[in-house]
């Protein structure tokens, strides 16, 4: 009983620590549907979890295969849904920004201007908003997309909106 307990107790802080980490790094630049399916991913690891650990040592078996189930959760969980947003939001994008803002001082040398990301469920995660400061009214859209970083496509407004 008591290992159990310790292994609730562990399961229970490093949860939280994905919590913590998921909710000050990784939510307010993402869509409220990966959101959604972080907490269902939570949800469903820790059920697996708490049948491995209730679960009698007699059904080796279901344990096992549970296991396997709560380990591969676990990794995928890990992978798509705290490293590789964490490694867009803070490599890929500001590089992407460099990208564009490179472009911009090459295309427009004697014109001002601001680039920032569009919201997320907006638009892509490397869609980069642009407005010229002699142009405030106009919004330009810029899709910084793998195939524009590769060099495959040129670089250019998508749309624009209107302020």
């Amino acid at each position: 009983m008591k290992s159990r307990l310790t292994a609730i107790g562990i399961y229970a802080v490093l949860l939280t620590a994905a919590i913590v980490f998921y909710l000050t790094n990784i939510i307010e630049h993402v869509h409220y549907i990966e959101g959604t399916a972080a907490a269902i991913a939570a949800c469903i690891t820790t059920a697996f979890f708490l049948t491995i650990v209730f679960t009698p040592n007699r059904m080796r078996i279901f344990k096992l295969i549970t296991g396997s189930l709560f380990a591969a959760l676990v990794l995928v969980s890990i992978t798509a849904m705290l490293v590789r947003p964490y490694q867009a939001i803070n490599t890929e994008i500001p590089e992407r920004m460099a990208l564009l803002e490179e472009h911009l001082a090459e295309q427009y040398p004697e014109r001002e201007w601001e680039v920032e990301r569009s919201a997320p469920g907006e638009h892509s995660l490397y869609t980069m908003l642009v407005t010229f400061e002699d142009e405030p009214e106009q919004i330009y859209l810029y899709d910084m997309n793998d195939a524009v970083v590769d060099g495959d496509e040129e670089i250019h407004a998508e749309e624009t909106l209107e302020n």
